[in-house]
């Protein structure tokens, strides 16, 4: 009979026989598991200690991704300039991207903005 931790049938009494890359998907698995649990143990003492540790790196982030997210629309804004410049007939794609300057000089203001403030 077919047991839970095998497929191939089994008396049950050994332990189920993992191949090399069965035991390693295993080990990673329970190494994540472990991590998962110490930054969990983590966010609950900084809770109970009253201290943000785990907080303080995040607003670094994320005024990090607020001046990447403004360098790649800036990036947007000079293909769209060069496509203005280019002269040629433009796909529907293009076309689009063009058309959508106004918002994306809207979305580097705000970028810039909000990279600012933090």
């Amino acid at each position: 009979s077919n047991c839970e931790c095998c497929i191939v049938p089994c008396s049950g009494s050994a332990a189920p026989q993992l191949s090399k890359s069965q035991k390693k998907r295993l080990a990673q698995k329970e190494k994540a598991k472990r991590a998962e649990a110490e930054e969990e143990a983590a966010r609950e003492l900084a809770r109970q200690m009253g201290t943000a540790t785990v907080e303080t790196s995040e607003p670094e982030k994320e005024q990090i991704d607020w001046n990447k997210k403004a360098r790649n629309l800036k990036k947007k804004l000079r293909q769209i300039e060069q496509l203005k410049e280019s002269g040629k007939d433009l796909s529907d794609e293009q076309k689009a991207k063009v058309a959508s300057e106004a918002q994306i000089r809207r979305e580097i203001e705000d970028a810039e903005k909000r990279a600012a403030s933090q």
